[in-house]
């Protein structure tokens, strides 16, 4: 008899039990969210914090009791969560329709364990609202800044301070209270000696009401309040790239925003990629990345991906970028440009090879220690503010087709400061064209320098512009 009946119920168990899981899937039990665009989905999609300690440095974090929208736990599920995956089941989806003018911002504790729960989230925002991940800095150390050693592009000095605390190391963070809470990346260590990355001004490394404001600090001083700390903690994100719609009324864009975090690459520095893609404006923010970084830029307003102080240990290379910028930080792998406009700024610090495949490279200030080779490319030193110098050990080699244009508003001595020599190709020498006659006169085999692209033809020089084999040049306003 108990075995007729169970043959009896196994079907409609297995039934309720599917009408449950479809039940948690949807998230059928909450009510949509209302607003100006009608219902968009579960209640969820409203949600302005999220919390979220992998490690579970509150003691309380759990996927099962709490709601994830708290920082601290009290009775009643009040607390984060474990895993960034529990967002998304609660979402439905990775690519929620934020409501109308709503911002939603993920708030990371503590590191997440390497290879676990990935971070795939691509929102669509509207009317101003943006989506934001915010890593949990963890304060190492206070100091008072020893020697510090201003920049210097002409002598391609980088900033360093002295005497900093044991431990300290490279990509940590250093924020000078001193001067305006400004902070950069430590680029490296020499003993207790740091070089630093350019420090920026705290309103670049802040939410923008409109689109990042591009602020260089060049007043560290001996004797300055400093503030160390650790390296960002170490998240598995994997794309991060909101769909951004209209500004709200009073100007504020649609923007995604990741800051204070370190990406993990699980298959060992530059091997792994991190697609920053921007389908609207997309900024990266005092970050280490340590995969490859793919730059793209789709559509959207503002279309921009901003890389604002990050340590990218990983290559960079930039697939697509109207207006795809790089403002301060340092590269420790390199750089490679295809088509399009790119523009490295704000004294970033490469370290290895740049190759420009094609397209516009714009260039204000920035330091260079290995080369810079363009096929196909064009270069564009232009300032924005920030002055416009090329400096460091750095060679420059134009092959065909390809051309530097010094728009600095200075000379080329001024401004191209790099120390490892100008080339057309493999060649060391260029052509100067004297009009001054008719018929004009060509001069070749003149030695290629900055001095003498802006020497007059009379004088060995170039009269600012340099012209090599097939199209190739450095040339002048």
């Amino acid at each position: 008899m108990m075995t007729k009946i169970s043959k009896v119920l196994q079907p409609l168990c297995l039934l309720v039990t599917l009408v449950i899981a479809c039940l948690a899937l949807h998230d059928a039990r909450v009510a949509p969210v209302s607003g100006p665009m009608g219902a968009l989905g579960p209640s969820t999609w409203g949600v302005a914090n999220w919390y979220i300690d992998p490690a579970n440095s509150s003691g309380c974090a759990s996927d099962t009791v709490n709601t994830g929208q708290s920082a601290t736990c009290a009775s009643g599920g009040v607390g984060p969560f474990l895993t960034y995956g529990q967002v998304s089941s609660r979402y439905g989806t990775i690519s929620p329709a934020i409501p109308y003018g709503q911002s939603v911002t993920f708030h990371f504790l503590s590191a997440q364990a390497a290879g676990q729960d990935p971070i795939f989230f691509t929102p669509r925002l509207s009317g101003g609202g943006q989506a934001l991940l915010i890593g949990t800095l963890t304060l190492r150390s206070s100091a008072t800044a020893g020697t510090v050693t201003p920049k210097n592009q002409t002598t391609a000095q980088l900033l360093t301070i002295a005497s900093m605390p044991a431990g300290t190391t490279a990509k940590m963070w250093v924020v000078n209270t001193t001067r305006g809470n400004s902070a950069a990346f430590i680029d490296s260590m020499s003993g207790t000696t740091a070089t630093m990355q350019q420090p920026l001004a705290a309103a670049t490394l802040a939410l923008p009401t409109g689109t990042p404001v591009l602020t260089e600090v060049n007043t560290w001083a001996t004797g300055d309040s400093i503030q160390i700390y650790n390296i960002p903690i170490s998240i598995n994100l994997k794309m991060w790239r909101p769909t951004s719609g209209d500004l709200s009324s009073s100007g504020q864009y649609a923007i995604g925003w990741v800051s204070n975090v370190l990406l993990a690459d699980t298959f060992g520095t530059g091997n792994s990629q991190y697609p920053f893609v921007a389908d609207g404006p997309n900024a990266l923010v005092g970050s280490v990345v340590n995969p490859r970084t793919h730059i793209a830029v789709l559509s959207g307003r503002g279309q921009s991906a901003y890389s604002l102080g990050n340590f990218h240990v990983g290559p960079v290379i930039s697939e697509s970028g109207a207006n795809g910028q790089i403002f301060g930080g340092g590269l420790a792998g390199g750089l490679t440009v295809f088509g399009n406009k790119f523009i490295v700024d704000g004294d970033t610090l490469v370290h290895g090879a740049v190759v420009v495949q094609s397209g516009l490279f714009e260039i204000g200030s920035a330091y260079f220690d290995t080369s810079i080779t363009a096929t196909l490319g064009h270069l564009w030193n232009v300032s924005s503010g920030n002055g416009a110098f090329l400096y460091g050990a750095a060679s420059m080699v134009l092959n065909s087709s390809s051309t530097f244009f010094n728009g600095s508003g200075g000379s080329f001595a001024s401004s191209l400061l790099l120390t490892g020599g100008l080339q057309f190709g493999s060649g060391t020498t260029g052509c100067a064209l004297d009009d001054t006659g008719d018929p004009a006169v060509w001069h070749c085999g003149r030695a290629l320098t900055a001095a003498s692209i802006d020497a007059p033809v009379s004088s060995a020089g170039f009269n600012g512009c340099a012209h090599g084999p097939h199209g190739a040049a450095f040339c002048g306003p």
